[in-house]
């Protein structure tokens, strides 16, 4: 499922808005976060599988943090669930 994500980056003292393609994995009754891939804002261009380096690794950045961010996995939670039940 692809949901909008917007880290503050330090480094560059700014939003990135961008989209995370997520799934979700239910491990012991327990849901955990699987970034399959981070596109740029319009959700079209993958920013981790990018033949630029530097979007690249801005990319895998973006990965990291979205693995890290609770408010991300509760979307994910409640859009799972919410498909599961559909």
């Amino acid at each position: 499922m692809k949901l909008a994500f917007c880290p503050f980056i330090d480094l560059l003292s700014t939003d990135i808005p961008c989209v995370a393609d997520v799934s979700v994995e239910w491990e012991l009754g327990s849901p955990k976060l699987v970034i399959d891939n981070i596109l740029d804002s319009t959700g079209k261009v993958s920013l981790m599988f990018n033949e630029d380096q530097l979007m690249s690794d801005l990319g895998y950045r973006l990965a990291t943090m979205a693995e890290d961010d609770e408010r991300l996995l509760e979307r994910a939670v409640e859009q799972d669930v919410f498909e599961r039940a559909a």
